[in-house]
């Protein structure tokens, strides 16, 4: 009866928690009660229970009933699911397939719905994918909507596809008693701009081709078919050149193996790895074919085209052939043309290294094709030390006794060191980096990469002036990575102007060249530099031995003024140990005038994106505690947004 009278309660007021139960409700006659009695049995469960240490609320990241309280359960449970396949969709291809498997569960046991079918429909790869999910939907009893045949017939007018097949997924919206209306409309509408179908077919290409290797097949598809439909563009062209790795076609066009590409006569070395599909004869075979292929099909190749050609030629070390592309460009003087013209060695060196860095992030085809690059650098004489470092590091294992030989055998030694220190960072032992880069430099054996890698790991600014002054003073030549870290860390620091002036100044007098990023690193803007304060302490309390050298940057930023409530907040949750070590912080920080702020910035975001934007204005997990309060009735303000940032 008791138990019958306290949920009739609850059911009057939904408020009515059963902790409300526990604290409150019952008389205090109970605990008076024998223990074995019917009373004392039936109130049991509901009697206070006694706080320990141990309990901790549930994590702010999962979306739960005390997130949305409003919500029934059913609805919570849609909204994580489809909250989990948008991440999925957005990660990984490990991560994509699961999202795949996700999915396919949830028709089997029918508890997909319409939503989470339409947040599958817009990942899909193409018009006769996106059909077969909607019958799969269909099935297993989801009801198609209109928004799902809008979707259908945006992917098929971007595919070009002609009016017989529009007008068939029309007729079959209607047979399956969809009536369309003003989305779909819309939707029919749009293909009559030519211009606004171009965008979203280059958006869908750009999409694609930075996926996977099979959303890639998916791309190069849509492109084969926007030429047979002769509706493609230069657009479209530059996007599918650039695009990591070769088309389906050209891997039938070259078959010699990659084991026979190169071995000089003087040093015999058997090189044991050898890819499945083709050799790189040269990317620009294809690029070549797929221009020519593109002009039959109506493409006008003007500037931008030619230019990325040239580019290729030159990274991949044939001179001679780009200058006679360049002798028959239409517009030879262009600025695009005789910037990439006017590039020198080391600069091309960089852009190499960045290419087979990009290849080898890739897929098994993308790792073999960036190996294949490598290997024609070799036999062009046109590596160095760094290119060596950036293949042993991402080579596959299968390549990995290849690539030593490979430069050996082209006269680049491979330097065993630098493979041990890049370990070492990766691991977050940052050091024994700088420990032995300071070694290095006292017996004269370091060298530039080397010292840039312990200049990016020094916990000050201090140290990376003294690790600058050392390798000058052995006539070391730094390139622009190095003052680069210097400079962010100055202005992590709250460097004043005359300090970031006497930098510049130190690095002009070297001579070291100022390339893009470089300069974005001299003058950030002011939520720039916010994050990557945030960033670098988040940084260094997720390290072993960072605790100390966080809370030695977070007291530079007290002492020069540039700490907030944010990093305040951050320092407490990750740098302290314990709560007289927090107390102690959080006086400190208040006699410089830093006070805790309430909402602290999102962990994930901040490790993302060091140039990323606002964090408040962009974080879920805010959004939905904000809507939260405002259900509860309480009103909390966001944290205050400078103008600089909103801004931006």
């Amino acid at each position: 009866m008791m138990r019958r009278l306290l949920h009739a309660s609850a059911r009057r007021n939904p408020t009515f928690s059963h902790c409300a139960i526990r604290q409150s409700v019952l008389p205090p006659f109970l605990a008076t009660l024998p223990p074995h009695s019917p009373l004392s049995i039936a109130t049991r469960a509901l009697r206070p229970i006694p706080p320990t240490h141990t309990e901790r609320a549930p994590p702010h990241r999962a979306l739960s009933t005390h997130i949305l309280p409003d919500l029934p359960s059913e609805r919570i449970q849609y909204r994580r699911r489809n909250s989990k396949l948008r991440q999925l969709l957005e990660g990984s291809p490990h991560d994509r397939a699961e999202a795949e498997r996700l999915f396919a569960s949830l028709l089997h046991s029918r508890a997909a719905s319409d939503g989470q079918l339409g947040v599958m429909l817009k990942a899909s790869v193409s018009s006769d994918a996106a059909r077969l999910r909607m019958r799969q939907a269909a099935a297993a009893g989801v009801t198609l909507a209109e928004s799902h045949y809008s979707l259908l017939l945006a992917r098929l007018l971007i595919e070009a596809r002609g009016e017989g097949e529009v007008r068939a997924a029309v007729e079959e919206m209607e047979a399956a008693g969809v009536r369309p209306a003003e989305q779909t409309a819309r939707t029919l509408e749009l293909a009559r701009d030519a211009g606004a179908m171009a965008r979203r077919r280059a958006t869908v290409l750009r999409s694609l081709v930075e996926l996977g290797e099979a959303e890639r097949e998916g791309a190069w598809a849509l492109f084969e078919r926007l030429l047979e439909a002769r509706v493609a563009n230069e657009h479209h062209l530059t996007i599918m050149l650039k695009a990591r790795g070769a088309s389906p076609s050209s891997h039938r066009l070259h078959t010699t193996n990659l084991h026979t590409a190169y071995t000089p006569p003087t040093h015999r070395v058997h090189i044991a790895y050898t890819p499945r599909t083709h050799r790189y004869c040269g990317r620009r075979d294809t690029m070549r074919e797929l221009i020519a292929r593109a002009e039959a099909a109506g493409v006008s190749c003007r500037t931008p085209t030619h230019t990325l050609l040239f580019e290729q030629f030159r990274l991949e070390a044939d001179e001679a052939a780009a200058a006679a592309h360049l002798a028959q460009c239409a517009a030879p003087h262009d600025a695009r043309l005789q910037y990439v013209a006017a590039l020198r060695e080391p600069a091309l060196s960089a852009r190499r290294g960045g290419k087979l860095s990009y290849f080898l992030s890739g897929g098994s085809r993308d790792q073999e094709e960036g190996m294949a690059l490598f290997t024609l650098l070799a036999h062009r004489q046109k590596l160095t030390p760094a290119i060596v470092h950036i293949v042993r590091r991402l080579a596959p294992p299968a390549a990995a006794a290849a690539t030593a030989d490979i430069a050996a055998a082209a006269g680049v030694p491979v330097d065993e060191t630098d493979v041990r220190l890049s370990a070492h960072a990766k691991a977050n032992r940052r050091r024994q980096v700088v420990r032995h880069v300071e070694h290095a430099l006292a017996d004269g054996s370091a060298t530039p990469p080397q010292v840039t890698l312990a200049i990016r790991l020094c916990a000050s600014s201090e140290q990376a002036y003294e690790l600058l002054a050392r390798a000058h003073g052995l006539g070391l030549v730094l390139g622009p990575a190095a003052y680069t870290v210097l400079f962010k860390q100055l202005h992590i620091e709250g460097a004043s102007e005359v300090e970031l002036l006497a930098a510049k100044r130190e690095m002009r007098a070297r001579g070291t060249h100022e390339d893009a990023t470089l300069r974005r690193a001299m003058q950030p803007a002011a939520h720039e530099v916010r994050r990557m304060q945030s960033a670098e302490l988040l940084s260094l309390f997720s390290q072993p031995e960072g605790a100390a050298d966080g809370l030695a940057l977070f007291e530079r930023m007290l002492r020069r003024g540039v700490a907030d409530g944010a990093h305040l907040s951050l320092v407490l949750r990750k740098g302290c140990a314990n709560e007289e070590e927090r107390q102690a912080m959080a006086a400190k920080a208040l006699a410089f005038g830093v006070q805790v702020q309430e909402d602290e910035p999102d962990e994930d975001a901040l490790m993302e994106d060091t140039w990323g934007a606002n964090v408040w204005v962009n974080n879920p997990q805010k959004k939905a505690r904000a809507k939260a309060r405002k259900a509860r009735g309480e009103t909390a303000a966001p944290p205050p947004v400078p103008e600089a940032e909103a801004a931006s």
